[in-house]
């Protein structure tokens, strides 16, 4: 099964770039992706997709709060706080494609602070 976790987003939705990198990661790995997250860590799902914190970024870049989404060139900062309550949505959508994962996210859920 490969459902998109956020059917149907469109570039118009102001979440589009965050959205599209759960689809992605969905695509990939899931739960390491969201263990990453958890833990403060940046990922890098493909050459065109990734999220960072701000303690990722390059020496010429300024800090920011909470976390950067990037779709090729495109860039979106979402608070932290924001940021969790679209990993809870996707963790969600993903339970309802995997049911047999509810007790690995869960326990990855469990580790929000």
């Amino acid at each position: 099964m490969n459902e998109d976790l956020f059917p149907n987003i469109d570039r118009t939705d102001l979440l589009y770039i965050p959205k599209h990198f759960f689809n992605i990661s969905h695509t990939i790995s899931f739960l390491r992706t969201m263990q990453y997250i958890i833990n403060g860590i940046g990922v890098v799902v493909d050459e065109y997709t990734e999220c960072c914190y701000s303690n990722d970024r390059e020496p010429e870049e300024l800090p920011w709060e909470g976390i950067k989404f990037r779709l090729f060139e495109e860039e979106v900062i979402l608070s932290t706080s924001e940021s969790i309550e679209l990993l809870k949505e996707a963790c969600l959508r993903y339970i309802t494609l995997h049911n047999s994962k509810l007790a690995e996210v869960n326990a990855l859920l469990a580790q929000i602070k």
